[in-house]
């Protein structure tokens, strides 16, 4: 019997990244993942997002639309987004867009194969952190670390 296919992302916070030297955002989340699942009998292609960390939530989810679209376009396999911190702001925005993040990709037909988002620890009502950023203060800081 084959196994049913499953495209699950993980989608990482602000400041997130895939690597940091040695350190992985989702150290062995991967590859538990795949393993938990197949011995329940699903083959999933477990994908770590790569982000603009930095960046309004807005421009994260068009990168995760863009990221959704190379990795799981090619076929019509459900698709779960599972977001740590304002990473689950990012797929919840994907989902919830209307179409709103592209003129050049199918957002609502990617939006519509969504079959779960997880998020957590995600800060659905705001963030005092969040306000620090729109200062002048904040968005220099912003600025030396997106070069970084």
């Amino acid at each position: 019997m084959a196994r049913p296919r499953q495209h699950v992302f993980l989608v990482p916070g602000f400041f997130g990244f895939a690597n940091l030297g040695d350190l992985k955002y989702f150290a062995h989340v991967q590859e538990i993942l795949e393993a938990r699942l197949a011995e329940h009998g699903i083959e999933a292609h477990v994908v770590q997002v790569k982000t603009a960390p930095t960046s309004s939530v807005k421009k994260r989810a068009q990168r995760l639309l863009r990221q959704l679209c190379d990795h799981a376009g090619g076929d019509d396999a459900p698709i779960h987004l599972v977001g740590h911190s304002s990473g689950g702001l990012d797929a919840r925005l994907l989902v919830a867009a209307g179409g709103s993040l592209s003129n050049d990709l199918p957002a609502d037909e990617m939006a519509a194969r969504v079959r779960s988002v997880v998020s957590v620890t995600t800060p659905h009502h705001g963030t005092p952190t969040a306000g620090f950023f729109t200062t002048v203060v904040g968005g220099r800081v912003l600025q030396i670390l997106s070069l970084s």
